[in-house]
């Protein structure tokens, strides 16, 4: 008890901190597994910075792998490196900004009126004038041409790129990707997206536009790379701690508790964002630190409606022309429906199909399946050549609900001979 109490008395300082680090979002999150992925983003971001010639790239993956944690721990690190002028880096979300004006306020807003909130009144008054978006665009673009902030490199992040892609005409993706052959501004757009068929979405005058280079980010397969970024994260955050509480949750972070968590949200084809906001929310009902595993398990019950529905909800294109294919090869009664199979199948979709116009890594597309697999969405089979090749089946009715929602192109090949 009186250890319990230590604990506690000490603990209330840094619990917000602790939640921060496991909540979604935050900057100083440390990654395990993406080294590679981190590094082609810090090239790509010192060619504009440091060189000059403004870039664009898309980094495209599954939910929760980490691309906007790499984006914030990357632009983290260039600003220790480019401290004067150093640069300004502006985010979207597709999911917020929903029409190009609200996208256009945004950008505004981020870019002039930090300070000066009756800028910031005057420029809404005089949007409000213009009846276009390209209209409301080219008054703020021509603006930043002649800024003196043109003086600073700016770093674009459009977080669920896709969204944007719906909007009519495109309008925003169009005049940021024209700015990157500006010659006046010096500019990085980092397009960020869940699809992987994102650059397909994009109307032939924006991809003419874009420099067509991409990040793949693989989704998270490894227990061990989760349990010791769990690890990472917890020094981080209680570094500067008592000493009674750092080594009590130093322990807890490679507690068999928590280990056992991160094993079935990996097992269960679960994200590293959700076994971080599991931890989280743990942290948040718990008074005392570390946790007790009570905790820890009516955190998990309370992250656990409807896993499945979320991961199907949530499928991208790719994983649903993966369903697809094991749904026809199951269909055709094939004697043994293996990887190769599957993917044969996929090929032939794609090749006959504009909507997924990209040849894959192969590697990426069984990462792909095994995180389906371990979600839950597929199941391997067990028929014979055991460790060359595996087979899948799949939540029929679950997936043609989603597909035929979502993605009307694929349902029609799943319907058809």
């Amino acid at each position: 008890q009186k250890t319990s109490a230590q604990t506690s008395s000490h603990a209330h300082p840094i619990h917000s901190r602790l939640r921060s680090v496991f909540s979604d979002g935050y900057e100083g999150r440390v990654l395990r597994g993406l080294d590679e992925q981190q590094r082609d983003l810090t090239d790509t971001l010192h060619r504009v910075l440091r060189d000059g010639q403004s870039q664009s790239i898309a980094l495209l993956g599954p939910r929760g792998c980490g691309k906007s944690a790499a984006v914030r721990k990357v632009l983290k690190d260039m600003r220790q490196v480019y401290t004067f002028p150093g640069f300004l880096d502006i985010h979207l979300d597709g999911r917020v900004h929903t029409s190009d004006i609200s996208a256009v306020r945004e950008i505004a807003r981020q870019l002039y009126f930090r300070d000066d909130k009756n800028a910031e009144i005057n420029f809404e008054s005089e949007l409000k004038k213009l009846k276009s978006p390209e209209r409301a665009f080219r008054v703020v673009f021509d603006a930043l041409r002649q800024s003196r902030s043109t003086s600073q490199s700016l770093v674009f992040v459009l977080d669920e790129c896709d969204g944007f892609a719906q909007l009519q005409r495109q309008t925003l993706l169009y005049n940021l990707f024209d700015l990157t052959h500006s010659s006046r501004v010096r500019i990085a757009v980092i397009v960020i997206s869940a699809r992987m068929d994102m650059l397909e979405l994009l109307e032939k005058r924006v991809r003419s536009r874009i420099s067509q280079r991409s990040i793949l980010f693989p989704p998270l397969v490894h227990a061990n790379d989760v349990v010791e970024a769990v690890k990472d994260n917890m020094a981080a955050a209680v570094v500067d701690a008592p000493a009674s509480v750092k080594a009590d949750m130093e322990k807890w972070a490679g507690s068999a508790s928590v280990r056992q968590v991160v094993e079935e949200y990996v097992n269960e084809g679960e994200s590293i964002r959700s076994i971080f906001l599991c931890l989280a929310e743990a942290l948040l009902l718990s008074p005392s630190l570390p946790p007790p595993p009570s905790m820890l398990n009516s955190a998990k019950e309370r992250g656990k409606g409807g896993e499945v529905e979320g991961m199907l909800a949530e499928m991208s294109e790719v994983e649903a022309t993966l369903a697809v294919a094991v749904l026809r090869l199951e269909r055709r009664r094939a004697p043994y429906c293996g990887i190769a199979a599957v993917l044969a199948e996929y090929e032939r979709f794609r090749v006959g199909n504009d909507r997924i116009g990209r040849s894959l890594p192969r590697s990426y597309l069984e990462s792909v399946m095994t995180s389906m697999q371990r979600g839950g969405v597929i199941r391997l089979q067990q028929k014979g050549r055991a460790g060359k090749e595996w087979g899948v089946a799949v939540m029929k009715n679950e997936v043609e609900k989603v597909v035929e929602r979502t993605y009307p192109a694929i349902h029609r090949w799943l319907r058809a001979p």
